[in-house]
């Protein structure tokens, strides 16, 4: 999720996720399980249908929460205004945007800002998943005086818009219509996304730190807003000059 979230290829998939237990087999110094997937093809194909599984089931999480939110954040109406307010979403990944001005105006400076995709970060992230996963939050650039701030993941950013994306589709008719939310109808909008965040970042890699530097504080400031508060609360009343040594 943190690397490419979106495998819609399923022979690549089941090598990916082979690799994937590989590495952490090693990693863990599990190396029987380590020797095991690389000898036994059974035994890999196997292990790698459960890891493909959890996955699936965390991308369908994903799915469900934008779409209990779409119409409400997105104030999609009913009938034709409906399905003329999502033509206007999709209309250029307009949904990824802030609004300015009571909605008349996108925000065009902060892509994937929106509050329905901050919202949705910080859904997924509230049971400590930054803190247990630290080291899969990096930084792309190496200089400068913030280049050691943390950026939300490219693959994340972008497949939670597309799951906006596909739970916009599901509107398109004036009403909800469901529709399946499967690799090989989605992938072309995923990458799209993907690729707008590469361009920016090879256009202004500053900039682009900015924007997902910001993006991780964002999501992060009110998922960890009460260990800071208790952190911060007991450093005040703590005499720490005084304490027995």
């Amino acid at each position: 999720m943190f690397v490419n979230a979106y495998l819609a290829d399923p022979g690549k998939t089941k090598a990916y996720y082979s690799l994937a237990l590989q590495k952490c087999a090693k990693n863990m110094n599990l190396n029987a399980i380590f020797d095991c997937l690389n000898q036994d093809s059974r035994f890999a194909n196997a292990l790698s249908s459960v890891l493909g599984g959890r996955i699936s089931m965390i991308c369908s999480a994903m799915k469900k929460i934008t779409l209990n939110m779409v119409q409400t954040v997105y104030n999609l109406g009913v009938g034709e205004a409906c399905q003329k307010r999502v033509m206007e979403l999709l209309l250029n990944s307009t949904y990824i945007f802030p609004t300015i001005k009571d909605g008349a105006l996108i925000k065009r400076t902060k892509p994937f800002f929106h509050p329905a995709i901050i919202s949705t970060l910080q859904q997924v992230f509230a049971k400590n998943v930054a803190e247990k996963y630290s080291d899969c939050f990096t930084s792309s650039i190496s200089a400068g005086p913030r280049h050691d701030e943390k950026e939300m993941p490219i693959a994340i950013t972008a497949f939670i818009a597309t799951c906006y994306h596909a739970s916009l589709d599901e509107y398109h008719m004036g009403a909800f219509i469901a529709i399946d939310f499967n690799a090989d109808q989605y992938e072309d909008v995923y990458i799209g996304h993907v690729k707008t965040l590469i361009n920016i970042r090879e256009g202004n890699p500053d900039a682009f730190h900015r924007l997902m530097a910001d993006l991780f504080q964002e999501v992060l400031q009110n998922t960890t807003a009460r260990t800071i508060n208790v952190s911060e609360g007991a450093m005040v009343l703590l005499d720490l000059a005084g304490m027995d040594v």
